[in-house]
């Protein structure tokens, strides 16, 4: 029994000290000589991934363009590319120490924005569409301005996201110990959020508001006409702005109550 332990600690030593090798190989230190480099892009896309703790400056405008500005020996590992419509941006190999790895961005039509692994997204200016998804997950955190008919927005895994909307409706979800700001004007806003995550949105001035939070989760809301909440399992919904109409349906300690 004891010869199996001993074979079975030793299988266990060999493949971490292989997989902290391999981690090691796979990492890359910029050399401290930052270098700007505008790249072109060929394909239409109207949807954006950011991953792998890349810095996106985005804006928008009439021509769509790119730069990546990094330490001279990281730009080669910085990919920049076009899949079925939509523009990845994210590194091939983990940096582990660089001055910059930064990607500004310059789009002309702009559907949804995603941003993933300790990356950060901030909007150079407003982003306006139609119809905008905006999510971010594991740790990143984003920064923009919204004018948009109809906003979906979450956050996920320890990301956040702060939002400054002017909007006809918006849905907001938030799970996983993440948080969102929301502010700004809207009409509808329905909102949920779980598992010890945050929704922040008493300044996001709106009309009608349906809320739905659970484990813990926390939401705060502005609602002018009404609101309709639903709070279980330790979730609070606090709520501003004197709404006419309140309803309230709570279980297992959840809570509905003004702020």
């Amino acid at each position: 029994m004891k010869k199996t332990i001993r074979k079975v600690a030793a299988v266990l030593f060999l493949t971490t000290l292989t997989s902290c090798g391999i981690d090691m190989l796979n990492r890359v230190e910029g050399n401290n000589n930052v270098t700007s480099i505008k790249r072109d892009i060929s394909t239409d896309f109207t949807k954006v991934r950011v991953s792998t703790g890349i810095e996106l400056f985005i804006q928008q405008g009439s021509e769509i363009s790119l730069t990546v500005e990094a330490d001279e020996n990281l730009h080669d590992i910085i990919i920049t590319e076009v899949v079925d419509g939509k523009l990845k941006i994210y590194t091939e190999k983990n940096i582990w120490k660089s001055t910059a790895k930064k990607v500004y961005l310059t789009v002309n039509t702009i559907e949804e924005l995603t941003a993933s692994s300790g990356s950060i997204v901030v909007s150079e200016s407003v982003l306006k569409a139609t119809n905008l998804d905006v999510s971010s997950s594991s740790g990143a955190n984003l920064t923009i301005e919204v004018a948009a008919t109809n906003l979906i927005s979450s956050t996920s895994s320890g990301s956040s996201s702060q939002i400054e909307a002017n909007t006809t409706s918006v849905i907001s979800t938030s799970s996983s110990g993440s948080s969102l700001n929301l502010s700004g004007e809207t009409t509808s806003h329905e909102t949920s959020a779980s598992s010890g995550s945050s929704i922040t949105a008493y300044k996001l001035v709106c009309k009608d508001v349906i809320a739905k939070v659970s484990s813990g989760a926390s939401i705060s809301v502005y609602a002018s006409s009404s609101i309709d909440g639903k709070a279980s399992s330790g979730g609070g919904i606090s709520f501003e702005g004197n709404p006419e109409k309140i309803t309230k349906n709570t279980s297992s300690g959840g809570r509905v109550s003004p702020r």
